[in-house]
């Protein structure tokens, strides 16, 4: 049985975004022993993993427990990996795998994998543009075919832990006019007190993307949460949280595939006009329609079980 070891980073001023991407790789992957090394605030893991999960402070202690596991491949979902921490873990039996790492040459590691690069790539262990993006593969259920004329019901998710707290703010602005379907992530029972005859708070064990397929539009950060936006074909609104996101954001809205808000005055205003322009979402849907995007999770699967 292969072994693997994930490391990963996560904070409430980062977001939970490489939490919850190395849970849904770990959880569909079939005959391998998997370790998790985490690194940040340690409440944003909740019981995601079921067991072999360390903590460790520094390079030197990450290095060290590597070694000791000896996996077949280490996958690193952070930014900013130090080279040092690369070759000293990448030998004949360990290979290792790089996810989203703009800093990261193709040459110093086994597997390369950034899909928020925009171009083709044309080097083998390198993955790019957004048809590469690893994805959930229970999203595919969960696409629109159609959009409703009139907004109803709006789904919002500002990362996995509302780094500005901006979700207060949306709730007081827009529950009177429509349907709120709220994923606060680790915020779930700090804001379970807005929930309301229009406000409806999702923890984060809930299948959430039925709930985000049967909203109109989506108000989300720049993070994962805004790709599976797209793959689910829902009319999108991108309220950047953290400033490593606006790059990706600024790339699909180039596209006119989604929108991107910003701190502004009238930010409540700008959604409402959203929500009401039916030609300005549908023109938004029928761009993600055709948009390819999300094909990376097989891949992944494949190089991770069979290499």
């Amino acid at each position: 049985m292969k072994k693997l070891a994930f490391v990963f980073k996560g904070s409430m001023s980062q977001g939970f975004g490489h939490v919850a991407r190395t849970a849904y790789i770990y959880k569909n992957l079939n005959n391998v022993k998997c370790y998790f090394l985490f690194n940040g605030d340690k409440n944003l893991l909740n019981n995601l993993f079921d067991s072999n999960v360390f903590y460790f402070e520094n390079e030197i202690e990450l290095i060290e427990k590597l070694k000791f596991i000896n996996a077949d491949w280490v996958i690193f979902d952070r930014q900013k990996n130090p080279l040092n921490t690369i070759l000293s873990v990448r030998t004949d039996k360990t290979k290792t795998f790089i996810i989203e790492d703009e800093d990261m040459n193709p040459q110093n590691t086994d597997i390369l994998w950034d899909a928020n690069k925009n171009f083709a790539s044309d080097i083998d262990n390198f993955y790019t543009g957004a048809k590469n993006f690893i994805l959930n593969p229970i999203i595919e259920n969960y696409c629109k075919n159609k959009i409703n004329k009139k907004t109803n019901s709006i789904f919002i998710s500002l990362g996995g832990t509302d780094v500005r707290e901006n979700i207060p703010f949306l709730i007081k602005n827009l529950k009177d006019k429509y349907f709120l379907n709220i994923l606060p992530g680790i915020r779930y029972n700090e804001y379970l007190k807005y929930k309301g005859l229009n406000v409806n708070i999702l923890n984060n064990k809930t299948i959430f993307y039925d709930f985000a397929q049967k909203s109109d539009i989506g108000i989300v950060s720049g993070g994962i949460t805004m790709y599976e936006f797209v793959k689910m074909n829902i009319p999108t609104l991108v309220w950047p949280q953290v400033h490593h996101q606006i790059k990706s954001v600024e790339q699909l809205e180039k596209l006119k595939i989604v929108k991107k808000i910003a701190y502004y005055n009238n930010t409540v205003n700008k959604i409402i006009d959203f929500a009401e322009n039916y030609k300005e979402r549908h023109d938004l849907f029928i761009n993600m329609k055709k948009f390819e995007i999300g094909h990376g999770f097989k891949k992944v699967k494949k190089i991770l079980e069979e290499t």
